[in-house]
């Protein structure tokens, strides 16, 4: 009897919601008639719903897809549990469990557990567990799992684990778990976990794991893992681990290897900086420990760097030197510069890295007088400090054999560290 009774209830249930449903399709097929407006609608799997084969020809307030919903716009809410389409716009809130699909404007928030699609221009939040993508211009924040896709102009932030693209400009933010691509010019910035790629010109800034690439100018900073190229103008400043490229330098490139065209009132600083019409200079000198040296610099007078090889003329046993330095440049006038360095060289003997080891590490003061715009003396002070690590009587030795004098020295027991003072001169002939 209880069972029955049961059943008579979800049939009495049954039949109202039907009732209910009829007359929804009818109160809004009676609407229909004056505008393409509905307040509600309620589909299984187009075409079977409220709105039925129809469903394409109206806006809805609120609407709710229990499979696949088709419908001409939104203007309020639209859930669906699998994905959502609609042919004209979007105003609102649209959530959706895989995709949803708009072939008109969004203005709205779109949630998706896989995709939002835009076919016109998006105003608003994009939302989606694996892409976004508008096929027209963006002013919205897109957050995907794994990449956004602007074909149009982007106006906004796009957040994306692997990439972002957008193959117009950008004016906002992206970042991303892999790599960040604009075709035309960025004024914002980009955060990438290896590369920045910019097809224009840059406003701001790029910050990539491994590599930032810019086709045009940069204003602003250029911070890598490895590398920065700016194939136009740089003003600004470039960091690398590795090695930075800019046509133009109006800046500061900051690197182990910095190369650029020219410079116009910037400054790299790294071990090697070459600009073809920077400062490039050899230099053949000698000291008063007669020691012979050639060097070469490269850079910009302002910071240049010095790569030397030299040898002691006046020991029994032949002792090669090899060095790195960097030095700075000020001119007095025409004729006259006044240059500073530091240079640290290590001394090759017949016992170097066997059992002993020797370096010598000085600073010096120059000035430095043209008689052409190529060739030029230079002479200065210096002052010395040399280290041997070895035993003490090879250590004296090998000092009595390079100074005709006795330096100021501290021993130690697995050192020795010698100070004196000296002079240098030498030709310099600049390209």
């Amino acid at each position: 009897m209880n069972k029955k009774i049961e059943t008579m209830k979800i049939l009495g249930v049954a039949m109202l919601l039907c009732c209910s449903m009829q007359a929804i399709v009818q109160a809004q097929s009676t609407d229909s008639v004056f505008n393409s407006h509905r307040v509600f609608q309620l589909s299984l799997c187009y075409p079977v719903g409220t709105n039925g084969v129809e469903s394409y020809k109206y806006t809805n307030s609120l609407s709710y897809n229990a499979l696949l919903g088709y419908n001409k716009g939104v203007k309020g809410v639209e859930i669906g549990c699998f994905a959502n389409t609609v042919t004209n716009d979007v105003q609102g809130l649209q959530i959706a469990g895989f995709s949803n699909v708009v072939l008109g404007s969004s203005q709205a928030c779109q949630i998706a557990g896989f995709s939002n699609v835009t076919k016109k221009y998006s105003r608003g939040i994009q939302i989606a567990g694996f892409s976004n993508i508008v096929t027209d211009s963006s002013k919205s924040v897109h957050l995907a799992g794994c990449s956004n896709v602007i074909i149009g102009a982007l106006k906004g932030v796009s957040i994306s684990g692997f990439s972002n693209v957008v193959f117009d400009t950008l004016q906002g933010m992206q970042i991303a778990g892999f790599s960040n691509v604009v075709k035309g010019s960025v004024s914002g910035g980009h955060i990438a976990g290896f590369a920045n790629v910019s097809n224009n010109s840059v406003q701001g800034f790029q910050i990539a794991g491994f590599t930032n690439v810019c086709s045009d100018s940069v204003q602003g900073i250029q911070l890598a893992g490895f590398s920065n190229i700016s194939t136009s103008k740089l003003q600004g400043i470039q960091i690398s681990g590795g090695v930075n490229l800019a046509q133009t330098l109006h800046g500061v490139q900051l690197g182990i290897v910095n190369i650029s065209d020219s410079i116009a009132g910037g400054i790299p600083i790294g071990f090697f900086s070459y600009a073809r019409n920077g400062y490039h200079a050899v230099d053949i000198s000698a000291d008063a420990s007669q020691h012979i040296q050639i060097s070469f610099s490269t850079g910009v007078p302002a910071f240049y760097n010095v790569f030397s090889a030299g040898m002691y003329i006046n020991t029994a046993n032949p002792i090669a030197t090899v060095g790195y330095g960097v030095g700075t440049m000020k001119r007095i006038n025409d004729k006259f510069d006044v240059a500073a360095e530091l240079l640290s060289q290590s001394l090759i003997t017949n016992t170097w890295y066997v059992d002993y080891s020797y370096s010598l590490h000085t600073a010096s003061l120059q000035c430095v007088y043209g008689f052409t715009d190529k060739i030029k003396v230079f002479g200065g002070l210096q002052y010395n400090v040399f280290t041997a690590y070895g035993s003490p009587d090879e250590q004296s030795h090998l000092v009595d054999d390079i100074l005709s004098f006795k330096p100021y020295t501290l021993n130690y027991s697995t050192h020795s560290v010698s100070m004196y003072p000296g002079a240098k001169l030498g030709l310099r002939i600049t390209y």
